[in-house]
């Protein structure tokens, strides 16, 4: 069987299996696809077909984010379909990979996709609960992104999905808001991020990342207001280079390295902070351990203690 078609599916929505149906919902075509494709199969039953074909799309949304164009090559066997050669292209960038679609267990597993792409739009288009954290980080351009993982719509606990983002120069204040001593600095990042799923007892989004701000003028935080005054006359004056990597959950902020640089010193710690209530703990040392640094208290009521490791 060869099928040709130009039709709109959302003016054949009620005549399509209710799988399909499903599946269409979430589409928006402002203008027809264009299916062409050889099918077989024992009889005419969506889960009985196999065969391939070509998929072109004009200007759609899907759950609201717009593409201008999109193709792609499929195979089609036992209600999965295997789609390569995958070309997305909005007014910003591109991106392209490969991916398949099990209508039977309604999960999308992409293979690979890299895209110069706002990752806000890519998230709704893959998975609503990422593009909900993705939302909280605006770029004044779009960043180097890729994908790869499975997203399983009626099992979302049992998702496994990587985001990862690469950027430069991007507006400290607008990228996140959670991470409380970025929101308040005003100043330039660069770096990576990668989201990706947690899967527990509760599967959550989480978000691990390696920032670069320069120029940092962190005193402007009330976090570390105290301890630049403590470390100005130990050497340590702004501006200055602050490198950062972290883990970002719902719950906490965890802070593998966190590193404040001026010219030759630099402050090294490590932590977490409760974004429940803002407590944070921080420990590290000044200049290799000469100083010892320890933070404990609430974002707005830091508390620094240094230490001399080194007595006279």
């Amino acid at each position: 069987m060869r099928v040709y078609s130009a039709l709109n599916p959302t003016e054949i929505l009620a005549l399509l299996p209710s799988r399909a149906q499903h599946v269409l919902s979430e589409w928006q075509f402002e203008a027809p696809p264009l299916l062409q494709a050889t099918l077989s199969g024992t009889a005419a039953d969506f889960a009985r077909l196999s065969g391939n074909g070509q998929l072109w799309l004009g200007k759609t949304k899907l759950r609201g984010s717009l593409l201008n164009s999109a193709s792609a090559g499929f195979v089609l066997k036992e209600m999965v379909a295997h789609c390569n050669e995958v070309q997305v292209s909005r007014d910003e960038g591109s991106g392209n990979g490969s991916l398949t679609y099990d209508f039977g267990r309604d999960a999308l597993t992409i293979e690979h996709f890299k895209a110069s792409l706002y990752p806000e739009a890519l998230a709704e288009w893959v998975d609503p609960a990422a593009a909900r954290i993705v939302q909280l980080m605006h770029f004044a351009k779009p960043p180097n992104l890729s994908v790869e993982g499975t997203v399983q719509y009626k099992r979302g606990a049992q998702n496994d999905l990587r985001l990862r983002l690469d950027f430069e120069n991007v507006d400290a204040q607008a990228l996140t808001k959670k991470i409380a001593f970025l929101k308040d600095y005003q100043g330039q990042v660069s770096g990576n991020l990668e989201l990706g799923t947690e899967i527990g007892a509760a599967a959550e989004f989480s978000v691990r990342g390696n920032l670069e701000v320069a120029d940092a003028r962190v005193s402007r935080v009330r976090l570390f207001a105290p301890l630049m005054t403590r470390l100005k006359p130990l050497g340590i004056h702004e501006p200055l280079q602050m490198r950062l990597a972290f883990q970002l959950t719902p719950n906490a902020l965890k802070l593998g390295s966190l590193q404040l640089i001026s010219d030759m010193l630099a402050v090294r710690l490590s932590g977490s902070v409760h974004l429940l209530g803002g407590l944070f703990d921080l420990a590290g040392n000044l200049d290799g351990g000469a100083t010892r640094i320890h933070g404990v208290g609430t974002l707005n009521q830091p508390i620094w203690e240094l230490d001399s490791a080194i007595r006279q």
